[in-house]
C-alpha cells in the first residue's frame, strides 16, 4: 500500500566505533554516500552526507533534515513504502566525518576494515578539512539508512552466487510539448544534448537511451533502453557486483567482459538480468491482458510515472510562471519549505500549487532504482516466497528493490534546467538529424 514512512525518533549520536568494513558507495550533486556494516548485527548501512556544490566538501548544514522531512511527508504517500529505503536522521562526531570523509578520495572499491586505517591516511585526502569547521560544532547531521545494494539476508544463506545491483536512473517517463520548443524529443533526449553538444560538454557522444521507451508497455522497447545504458551509461546506469562498483561511465566494461565479470561460471546472462530488471520495474511476472495492464499501472514504474504526470506545467511554463510571483510567493516553494502542508496544494490550482506540483514531480524524475538480484540454484522450498522472480529461461532470482535520492529541487535546478532544455533544444533545431525522434508530432 502507499503509505508514510513512521515518524522518525529523535536525532541520536552515531558511534562510529560500532561498524566496520567502510566503503564508498556513490556521490551526487548534493550528496557523498558512506556505507559501513554493523559489528555486532552485521547489517550494511549507508550514510549519507550533504555536499557543497561549490567546493565538493561536506557540508555542515542541516539539508539532511529537510530531505528527511521531505521523503516523509512528500513522497511516502505517492509510492508503495516497500519501495522506500527509510531514512533516520542522525549526528555525528565531526571528527569521525572528517576520518569517512576521506574515503571518496581513495582508489575505486577501497575497503577500510577499522577507523583505525582511516586514521593513519592524511588528514589532506578528507573532503571535511577540520579548518572548515567553525569552533564550538562538533556534529554533524546525515541520513542513516539500509544499504540498497543488499539483498534480504533470508536469501543469502540460500546461494553462494553474488548479488548483483543495478542503479538506474530512469528519467522522466512521458512527453511533454513547450512552448517555444516545438520538437519530437522528450527532455531527457534534449537536456541530454546539451551536455554532449553544448558549452562545457561532459560527455563525448550522445547515447541511445531514451526513457520513452523504458516507460514504454513494449518489453523489446523497455530491453532495449536498458541495452543502451549498459552501452553507454552517461551516469544514468551503474552496476555492482556484491557492492562493489563494476560498471559506470568512468569504469566502464564491454558487454561480454561484463557478462564474465558477473557470471564468471557462465549460470546465468546479462540477458536473464535483464530479464529480471523488467519483471521487477514491471511489478513480476509476464504477460499482457487486462491483468498484464494493471499490474504495469501499478508496477514501481507505473507509480513513477503517475506522479511524474502531477508536473501540468513542464520546465518552460514554469519557468515563466515562477518569475510573475511576488518574492514572497516565491519563497514558498523553495526547498526548505516544500514538505510544509503536506500534500494539500494538490487539490488546488493557484500558481503556487502548480509549481509545488511541478518540483515534487521533479524529485521523482531525477530519482534513482536500486534493483538488486541474486540467482538462486534451488528454488523449490520458496514456492510461498514473495521476493522472487522466476524467469521463463528456467533462472530464479532473489531480489530488492528501492527507490533513493529523493530530494526535493530547489528554484536553482528549475533554472539551470530550462536554460540546457533551450540550449539542447537550439542544437536540435539546427541539425536535427543528429537524434531519432522520440516522438511522432501530428502536423
Amino acid at each position: 500500500q502507499n503509505g508514510r514512512l513512521s515518524a522518525s525518533p529523535p536525532i541520536m549520536v552515531i558511534d562510529v566505533s560500532l561498524y566496520r568494513s567502510f566503503c564508498f558507495r556513490g556521490e551526487g550533486r548534493a550528496n557523498i554516500v558512506i556505507s559501513a556494516k554493523h559489528r555486532h548485527t552485521n547489517n550494511r548501512i549507508v550514510w549519507r552526507f550533504a555536499k557543497t556544490r561549490k567546493s565538493g566538501q561536506l557540508s555542515l548544514k542541516t539539508k539532511s533534515v529537510v530531505v528527511g522531512e521531505f521523503m516523509e511527508t512528500m513522497v511516502s504517500p505517492l509510492l508503495d513504502s516497500n519501495y522506500l529505503v527509510k531514512p533516520r536522521t542522525v549526528e555525528m562526531r565531526v571528527e569521525d566525518a572528517h576520518q569517512l570523509a576521506k574515503i571518496p578520495s581513495l582508489e575505486t572499491n577501497t575497503k577500510i576494515e577499522d577507523m583505525a586505517d582511516l586514521e593513519s591516511l592524511p588528514a589532506s585526502l578528507s573532503l571535511l578539512p577540520l579548518s572548515s569547521v567553525p569552533q564550538g560544532v562538533g556534529t554533524l547531521t546525515c541520513l542513516e539508512m539500509l544499504d540498497a545494494t543488499c539483498i534480504p539476508r533470508r536469501f543469502v544463506a540460500l546461494s553462494d552466487r553474488p548479488t548483483v545491483t543495478m542503479e538506474i536512473k530512469p528519467k522522466q517517463g512521458f512527453y511533454q510539448n513547450h512552448p517555444g520548443i516545438d520538437l519530437p524529443y522528450c527532455n531527457n533526449c534534449i537536456l541530454q544534448m546539451e551536455k554532449c553538444a553544448g558549452k562545457g560538454s561532459i560527455f563525448e557522444s550522445m547515447y541511445d537511451f531514451c526513457p520513452l521507451s523504458l516507460f514504454s508497455s513494449d518489453e523489446k522497447e523497455q530491453k532495449e533502453a536498458l541495452e543502451a545504458l549498459i552501452r553507454d551509461p552517461h551516469r544514468n546506469l551503474r552496476i555492482f557486483l556484491d557492492g562493489k562498483t563494476v560498471h559506470t561511465n568512468e569504469a566502464f566494461l564491454q558487454r561480454r567482459e561484463l557478462e564474465k565479470v558477473l557470471y564468471p561460471e557462465g549460470d546465468s546472462s546479462l540477458d536473464n538480468l535483464l530479464d529480471g530488471v523488467l519483471s521487477v520495474l514491471n511489478g513480476g511476472g509476464g504477460g499482457g491482458g487486462e491483468r498484464g495492464d494493471e499490474r504495469r499501472q501499478d508496477s514501481l514504474l507505473g507509480q513513477l510515472l503517475k506522479g511524474q504526470r502531477m508536473d501540468e506545467l513542464g520546465i518552460v511554463k514554469a519557468h515563466r510562471l515562477f518569475f510573475t510571483l511576488e518574492q514572497k510567493e516565491q519563497a514558498e516553494v523553495g526547498r526548505k519549505v516544500q514538505s510544509q502542508g503536506g500534500l494539500s496544494f494538490l487539490a488546488d490550482q493557484s500558481p503556487v500549487s502548480l509549481l509545488k506540483r511541478f518540483f515534487l514531480a521533479a524529485t521523482l524524475k531525477d530519482c534513482s532504482i536500486m534493483i538488486s538480484l541474486r540467482l538462486i540454484k534451488d528454488d523449490s522450498d520458496l514456492e510461498e516466497e514473495t521476493d522472487l522472480i522466476r524467469l521463463p529461461s528456467g533462472h530464479t532470482f532473489a531480489y530488492s528493490v528501492k527507490v533513493v535520492d529523493l530530494d526535493p529541487k530547489a528554484p536553482k535546478n528549475m533554472i539551470s534546467s530550462y536554460r540546457r532544455l533551450v540550449g539542447g533544444a537550439e542544437i536540435l533545431k539546427a541539425e536535427p538529424s543528429i537524434r531519432k525522434p522520440c516522438v511522432k508530432l501530428s502536423k
